[in-house]
């Protein structure tokens, strides 16, 4: 689905444990390291930013959705799971 949407993605994460399963599937994808808080990007820098699976992680949840709003020209998307989920 993320092919759908751009040409050009980037995966963040909090380690570089984050990325072990992804490497072997997909090791072209661009990957960084960095806080959910101060991503390493100026403002407005992505057309978009998707979220998947984190605001339950999240303990600061509005400084986490501010953050995503600051590197983001035009919209967020943000995927958060059911109390039900798996994951």
């Amino acid at each position: 689905i993320l092919k759908e949407l751009s040409e050009e993605y980037i995966v963040q994460g909090s380690s570089s444990d984050c990325f072990e399963v992804l490497d072997q599937s997909y090791p072209h994808i661009n990957k960084i390291v960095s806080s959910y808080f101060s991503l390493p990007y100026p403002d407005n820098y992505f057309d978009g930013v998707v979220s998947i699976r984190m605001m339950a992680h999240v303990e600061d949840w509005k400084r986490f959705l501010k953050e995503l709003s600051r590197v983001s020209r035009s919209w967020v998307l943000i995927d958060y799971a059911p109390i039900c989920s798996f994951n």
